[in-house]
């Protein structure tokens, strides 16, 4: 049981929007070896099935599962449309012939990646715009209280402090040179007194 794949080194890269189609083309032409007695032609979409198309006569295309409403097909090129894109077409996308289940060729390689736009719109002003202004209004009018506050703490530590600090030294001062030692020595002389008179 051997099984034979062949990938091309070129491969297709495809850039779109959401809700917008890819064409696809699935020719024999970009196969590294001739395709004859191929009977069947399967587009993946990673390992998943998006159509099944038999070399007949009268053949038509058959989408698979989420594809179904989606996929036009032009017979004469082999391009297959691949419309009303969502995210989740994004990923690898191969052609592959099938002769038998266990030899194919894989033949056209597509990278596609859905990428979303995002633009900003102009809007006139509304209503909720002129919102903004009493929130600008609250903002300069917080930072001026936290202002006037540091300004308020910086003169309370410049001018009042030392100003507070002095006071108690002198009161310190003050209060040393008020202490008599009169009674000490009243207290003393009293008490040689007492004795000397024993």
């Amino acid at each position: 049981m051997r099984q034979f794949f062949c990938f091309t080194v070129e491969s297709t890269v495809i850039s779109q929007e959401p809700g917008g189609s890819i064409n696809l083309t699935c020719s024999s032409d970009e196969c590294p070896d001739k395709i004859d007695g191929y009977n069947y032609l399967y587009l993946f979409h990673e390992k998943d099935e998006v159509l099944f198309f038999p070399f007949t006569s009268q053949s038509e295309a058959m989408p698979r599962g989420k594809y179904e409403r989606r996929i036009q097909t032009d017979r004469s090129t082999m391009t297959f449309t691949i419309s009303n894109l969502t995210v989740n077409d994004e990923g690898i996308y191969k052609c592959v012939f099938k002769k038998t289940d266990k030899v194919f060729v894989s033949c056209s390689i597509y990278g596609v990646f859905i990428t979303e736009t995002k633009s900003c719109p102009m809007m006139p002003p509304t209503k909720d715009s002129t919102f903004v202004v009493p929130r600008t209004t609250l903002m300069l009018f917080i930072i001026l209280i936290c202002v006037i506050s540091v300004l308020a703490m910086w003169i309370f530590f410049l001018l009042i402090t030392p100003r507070v600090k002095q006071w108690c030294i002198r009161r310190r001062a003050g209060g040393d040179q008020k202490v008599s030692t009169d009674n000490v020595y009243e207290i003393m002389s009293r008490n040689a007194r007492g004795q000397a008179a024993a």
